[in-house]
């Protein structure tokens, strides 16, 4: 009965740190001596409750009869949970705030690429299109030239080519939930790996707990590569941990999308390879050298 107690208070420790610290936000002298406690009462007072909620219910999802949810039903579990939760925050913070920094231009880019089949954004710009997502003004970000004076967008055309028939389905909104599924992936691999690190199922719960708040949540319904890349970046290392050559090909598939996402991440790329070297053999390294030669290809 004791040890029944303790592991009661251990679980609700979190909700109770959690609303002490959202209530303080509400309090103004609490405010005054500690100024920080304001940025609660916005988006990220919600991820951390969010996140509270979590860490106290995760370690306890089972079925009725007591038994633990079997693998497949608790990846779904994880994995649909957080599409909810991203797609409700999303659809909720799109349908209030407007596109700012670099998101009207990866949405600009998606829809040249449906509308156009192509990425010369100058006529696009011309025309102002991106006033179906943002009044602007919008100044174009252009990078290197081709080789007949046509700039080329100066972000990666990675994302954008994800986000293009998501764009035409349902413009930036599509878009969002498009991302929230990408960011919910992230989070149900966060527990795939912790698993396959060792943890214990509950302790697996954790890890996707901790995964689904910040920086994920935020990425999860802003027009950016981080989610994607995310997940890419997860799925490889997944993917070569299952065994084969279908697997392994697929993984460098995954890890070789990452510099078409953005330039930054061919490090990750690179750190991927150098992970696949140690760890594969055989067909399977062949499969994925030869996915990873196409991409850069």
């Amino acid at each position: 009965m004791m040890a029944h107690r303790a592991h009661g208070r251990q679980r609700a420790a979190p909700l109770a740190w959690t609303a002490a610290a959202l209530a303080a936000a509400h309090v103004p002298a609490a405010v005054a001596l500690l100024p920080a406690l304001a940025v609660l009462r916005g988006p990220v007072g919600m991820a951390l409750a969010l996140l509270a909620l979590g860490l106290a219910a995760a370690p306890s999802v089972r079925r009725p009869a007591g038994r633990m949810l079997s693998p497949r039903s608790a990846h779904s579990l994880a994995l649909g949970s957080a599409f909810v939760l991203y797609a409700s925050v999303g659809l909720w913070y799109a349908t209030r705030l407007r596109v700012s920094g670099d998101e009207p231009h990866y949405l600009l880019m998606a829809q040249s690429l449906w509308r156009e089949g192509d990425l010369d954004l100058r006529d696009n710009y011309a025309r102002e299109d991106w006033r179906e997502d943002t009044p602007g003004p919008i100044v174009p970000h252009y990078g290197a030239p081709r080789a007949d004076g046509r700039p080329f967008p100066a972000h990666s055309p990675g994302l954008a080519w994800l986000l293009a028939p998501f764009y035409a389905a349902g413009g930036r909104l599509a878009c969002v939930v498009a991302l929230a599924a990408l960011a919910a992936g992230v989070a149900a691999l966060a527990r795939v790996l912790a698993l396959r690190a060792g943890a214990t199922p509950e302790a697996s719960w954790l890890a996707w707990a901790a995964a689904l708040g910040p920086p994920v949540f935020f990425y999860a319904f802003h027009v950016y590569t981080e989610a994607a890349s995310a997940l890419a970046l997860f799925g490889g290392l997944a993917l070569m941990g299952t065994g084969g050559w279908a697997a392994a090909g697929a993984a460098g598939l995954a890890l070789g999308l990452l510099p078409w996402l953005h330039v930054k991440m061919i490090a990750a790329a690179g750190a991927g390879g150098a992970v696949a070297l140690a760890r594969l053999r055989g067909r399977a390294l062949l499969a994925f050298a030869v996915t990873s030669a196409l991409t850069a290809a």
